[in-house]
């Protein structure tokens, strides 16, 4: 059986934002991974690993679904679990962490594509699957977001505005601030630019 509407569109979102989120890990500025990110109070290169390996986990719960195995009742205790993976990934090197992007991504679209209509009636935990992918899917861009907020040196990069911008952040009050935020910023340098006359660029 193919997958359902809703698989195909959450494996489509896994790719852009893992492509979004190597593209930032590539551009950060000197010393920006040991930057704290509001909120959760990690490194910029503690959260690339805790989205990393979040894919990781997405797709081994999906794979053990389609065997008839449950999740592990651990996995529904994020406090202990992400401060885990935050322990652990204190000085991973940046390769390392991209390279499980890579690995993640493609085992989770896999997984995906076998979530036919009679998987998607599965539970995790208290939730039906079809709830579980949507909060998947929302997961990455509020942590691009957060960490936008520690990035001043990317925050004018248009592959970034084009993923942070168009996001729906309406049920997040907090991303949905930061978001209003840099599209102000956004609007403001788009202003000045107009208001120069083009003949002092040439002058200058």
């Amino acid at each position: 059986m193919p997958p359902t509407p809703e698989a195909r569109a959450t494996a489509d979102r896994f790719v852009f934002d893992t492509g979004n989120l190597k593209y930032l890990a590539m551009h950060l500025p000197k010393g920006a991974l040991e930057r704290t990110v509001p909120g959760a109070g990690w490194t910029v290169r503690q959260m690339l690993a805790h989205l990393a390996e979040a894919q990781e986990g997405y797709a081994e719960i999906l794979e053990g679904l389609q065997q008839g195995v449950p999740p592990d009742p651990s996995r529904f205790d994020p406090t202990a679990h992400n401060a885990q993976v935050a322990a652990r990934h204190h000085e991973t090197p940046l390769p390392e962490i991209v390279n499980v992007f890579d690995v993640s991504v493609r085992r989770l679209v896999a997984a995906l594509g076998c979530v036919d209509e009679a998987a998607s009636r599965a539970k995790i935990g208290l939730f039906g699957l079809p709830d579980v992918l949507r909060a998947w899917s929302n997961h990455a861009a509020g942590h691009g977001m957060e960490m936008l907020d520690v990035l001043p040196e990317l925050r004018d990069d248009p592959m970034l505005l084009n993923w942070l911008l168009y996001e729906d952040f309406s049920q997040e009050p907090e991303h949905l601030a930061s978001q209003r935020r840099l599209m102000q910023e956004v609007q403001h340098s788009y202003a000045a630019g107009e208001d120069q006359d083009p003949r002092e660029e040439e002058d200058e």
